[in-house]
């Protein structure tokens, strides 16, 4: 109703609407990075916030978290440049071949809001392929 005041809503419990929306903030944080290397072939990768170790949720404004692997080779100097890149919402696991075996894996990872600006990186997490 045009007829009722802001105030008056708010007096009311009714939500005010806003007339300029407020951009989510670039994340500052780094996710909390976990390789599950025990199953043979298959790495579980999760990750939460770091700063709540029960947590297993992303923080207000995320969308989800950008993982970059590198299989094998020298440790990357530049997540950008891994070659594999996974988005996504909740962990998941990557299957790996048998030929793969014995192989180091590099994975970095970083917060991406609900806008599509990204964190900062993790430091890189090293796995071994079983």
């Amino acid at each position: 109703n045009a007829l009722i005041t802001d105030p008056q809503r708010l007096a009311l419990g009714v939500n005010v609407p806003k007339l300029i929306h407020t951009p989510m903030p670039v994340p500052i944080a780094q996710p909390f990075l976990e390789i599950d290397e025990n199953t043979h072939t298959i790495h579980r990768v999760s990750f939460r916030q770091a700063s709540d170790v029960l947590s297993k949720g992303k923080p207000d404004g995320v969308a989800s978290c950008e993982i970059r692997v590198q299989v094998a080779g020298v440790l990357p100097v530049d997540p950008e440049l891994c070659p594999i890149v996974y988005i996504r919402g909740k962990a998941f696991s990557i299957t790996y071949t048998a030929l793969q075996v014995g192989m180091t894996v590099y994975y970095f990872a970083r917060w991406i809001n609900t806008r599509g600006v990204p964190g900062p990186w993790t430091l890189v997490v090293i796995a071994i392929i079983r």
